[in-house]
């Protein structure tokens, strides 16, 4: 997020970082309201939900190059359905049997751990060769490849009762 502020907008980099800012608060604010949102939607709901905008946050972010107050639209979009979605996986695993609780909870850990090791790696491989135009599409893409994966293996709940 910084590196796109500062190189698609001039931002200098010591204040493009700022724009963590964004996901700080917005993160905060979005866990707050997780559990109405699971009310709505369910736990399963609200994962897809928080998936499904950070894929749409990634594939939009390129248009917004021309628009600053958009970028800061999507960045905010991004952070929150993230941070929603989080404590409702967190309370899908915790609801699992005894049996495969422990096992998907070290698999959720060490994908999100390895994701935020080797995402940056690959990132900035991709933005080296294509720039944010091909970084971008390729987030939007596992982004929908984890909806997919969700969709899948998440228990279907009815939305408004929260219930694992």
């Amino acid at each position: 997020m910084a590196e796109f502020v500062h190189r698609t907008f001039g931002v200098p980099a010591e204040q493009a970082g700022l724009a963590y800012m964004i996901v700080g608060v917005v993160g905060v604010a979005g866990s707050r309201l997780s559990p109405a949102i699971v009310g709505r939607l369910g736990q399963r709901g609200t994962v897809l939900f928080g998936i499904s905008a950070f894929s749409i946050a990634a594939l939009a972010l390129p248009f917004s190059a021309a628009f600053a107050p958009a970028t800061a639209v999507l960045f905010t979009f991004w952070a929150f359905g993230t941070w929603t979605g989080l404590p409702a996986q967190q309370t899908l695993i915790a609801g699992m049997n005894d049996r495969i609780r422990g096992t998907v909870l070290a698999f959720n850990s060490s994908a999100l751990n390895l994701g935020g090791v080797v995402g940056p790696i690959v990132t900035g491989q991709v933005l080296l060769a294509g720039g944010f135009e091909a970084a971008m599409p390729w987030s939007a893409l596992l982004g929908v490849c984890a909806f997919l994966l969700a969709w899948r293996v998440l228990p279907r709940t009815p939305a408004g009762t929260g219930a694992a």
